[in-house]
């Protein structure tokens, strides 16, 4: 047996470096890849930040907008109280008709959907009988109830 394992030829080894000061040759030379790391994260890093106050620039706009905006109408409910009144009053009943729309929508699709699936013919009028309507209606709703809504100092004054 001894003399089979000493004829074996012995197995070759092969050294690779992998320490992390790997050198590479670029247009300006030799260049160290590490501090091509780096400064490619510094340079990120940089953009990012600069993307952070972008966005916190941003967002102070938008806030003050919404300020501007919210301010705008308080002054407005507060020069058409008799208004406001008014579109508080038939809220509901716009808010039902708006309802009643959706839920004849709603028993049309039920009733027509394979004419609805397989004919385009069925499907715009479909869409020319009900899309202007909701539309609109959804429109008168959503202003009825911004207008409605209660400004801040009718809340605190309220409580």
């Amino acid at each position: 047996m001894s003399s089979a394992v000493r004829s074996m030829a012995p197995i070759s080894t092969q050294v690779v470096d992998v320490s992390p000061t790997v050198v590479a040759v670029g247009p300006e030379g030799v260049v160290d890849i590490n501090d091509t790391m780096v400064r490619l994260l510094h340079e990120i890093l940089q953009v990012q930040r600069q993307q952070v106050e972008l966005t916190r620039e941003l967002l102070q706009f938008s806030r003050e907008n919404r300020q501007r905006q919210q301010n705008e109408l308080e002054a407005w409910q507060r020069d058409n109280q008799g208004v406001v009144e008014r579109c508080r009053d038939v809220l509901g009943t716009l808010s039902r008709l708006h309802s009643a729309l959706l839920g004849d929508m709603a028993d049309y699709i039920n009733e027509n959907q394979e004419l609805l699936l397989e004919n385009d013919f069925s499907m715009s009028e479909f869409v020319d009988r009900f899309g202007p309507r909701l539309h609109h209606l959804s429109a008168m709703l959503s202003i009825f109830k911004q207008v409605s809504t209660p400004n801040s100092t009718e809340q605190g004054q309220g409580t």
